[in-house]
């Protein structure tokens, strides 16, 4: 089961909060593992970063598939446990992580807040009549706390295939690490974002290799508009990168149309 309501996902994230809040904090550059009642899910944090491993491969198996897949603004790692359950099989593993700043509610987390002026911008295809905005003092952080994520799952897992992925705020941020991994990701998914202008010269980069990219947009998305979805799939082909570009009639939430095309994406050959 999928829960695809912001209270379905507040309420795993309420309860994965419960359980780490039983259990000391790691201590930066060491990892701790905690217990957990959900089947298959193991609570882990690295260098302060904490994150779900979601699994049906033993913790000790290498290989297979890794799936680093980054929250929306005010979600935890936990809120897409459901999801990870649905697209797991036997040689598939999730990497959920919770981003290191609070949502200002209490609730949840964010990989920015939306400060004015200090907040990453989206790229527009027209130039700015004012320029082009200071590039964000706050992206940084959230992109290198998943780079370093990211080598360490590479390091512990040995993953024959990686992707990266996201939903909304977690997707801009997918795509801008993607663009500066090195060896780049196999594929990137990306549901309801759009392009970060500071990620725009990263992708137009000469590479020896571009990773596939999903676009999943809903057409009634209220919060990020569907005008986004075209803007980031012109883009990316323009630079070379091969495009899936799956639109849905649905709003910004993680519709069953998506769940549908993220397992397709994953298990294309």
């Amino acid at each position: 089961m999928v829960a695809t309501s912001r209270w379905g996902r507040l309420a795993l994230a309420l309860a994965a909060a419960a359980l780490w809040a039983c259990n000391a904090e790691a201590r930066p550059g060491t990892e701790a593992t905690r217990a957990t009642s959900l089947e298959g899910v193991l609570a882990t944090s690295w260098d302060g970063l904490e994150y779900e491993v979601v699994s049906r491969m033993p913790e000790e198996r290498r290989g297979g598939r890794a799936v680093v897949f980054l929250h929306g603004y005010g979600a935890e790692g936990a809120s897409y446990v459901p999801l990870a359950g649905a697209l797991v099989d036997d040689a598939t593993r999730f990497v959920l992580p919770t981003a290191v700043l609070p949502h200002a509610s209490g609730q949840g987390a964010m990989w920015w807040e939306f400060f004015d002026g200090d907040w990453p911008k989206p790229f527009a295809e027209e130039p700015r009549p004012d320029g082009p905005p200071e590039p964000s003092r706050q992206l940084p952080r959230a992109r290198e706390a998943v780079l370093g994520l990211v080598a360490r799952v590479r390091e512990r897992y040995a993953p024959e295939s990686l992707v990266i992925g996201g939903h909304s705020q977690g997707a801009m941020l997918a795509l801008d690490v993607a663009s500066r991994l090195d060896p780049p990701p196999d594929r990137v998914a990306a549901v309801a974002g759009y392009v970060l202008l500071d990620s725009a010269a990263e992708l137009a980069r000469p590479a020896a290799k571009r990773p596939e990219v999903l676009i999943s947009h809903g057409r009634a998305d209220r919060v990020v508009g569907f005008e986004a979805a075209g803007t980031m799939q012109r883009l990316l082909e323009r630079h070379g990168f091969p495009v899936v570009f799956r639109p849905h009639d649905g709003g910004h939430g993680i519709e069953s149309a998506v769940v549908r095309d993220l397992g397709r994406f994953l298990r294309a050959p």
